[in-house]
């Protein structure tokens, strides 16, 4: 998958078990994406992705960094908000 003939920028919101176990191994597997960025609030879980720069929140993510997509895995009682806050960047 690519984005004008470039990868894509993806970040994540929410660095959990979810993330390591599930969603990390099976990105890996994809060519085309490129994990750009991390939001967690808890410092050890933004070094969960090797070479992503890691964010204490989605805010301050979205302020530094260029992203295509983010995907949203934090606890089910913020998405809402966090989907609201990311639907404000538009579409690519």
């Amino acid at each position: 998958m690519n984005v004008g003939g470039r990868e894509l920028a993806l970040g994540i919101v929410g660095c959990g078990l979810a993330v390591e176990r599930g969603h990390l191994p099976a990105l890996a597997g994809l060519e085309g994406i490129r994990l750009t960025a991390v939001a967690d609030p808890v410092a050890d879980r933004r070094r969960i992705a090797p070479g992503a720069v890691g964010y204490a929140n989605l805010d301050e993510m979205l302020a530094a960094e260029r992203l295509d997509a983010v995907l949203i895995c934090s606890p089910p009682g913020s998405h809402v908000q966090h989907a609201e806050t990311t639907g404000k960047l538009g579409s690519c």
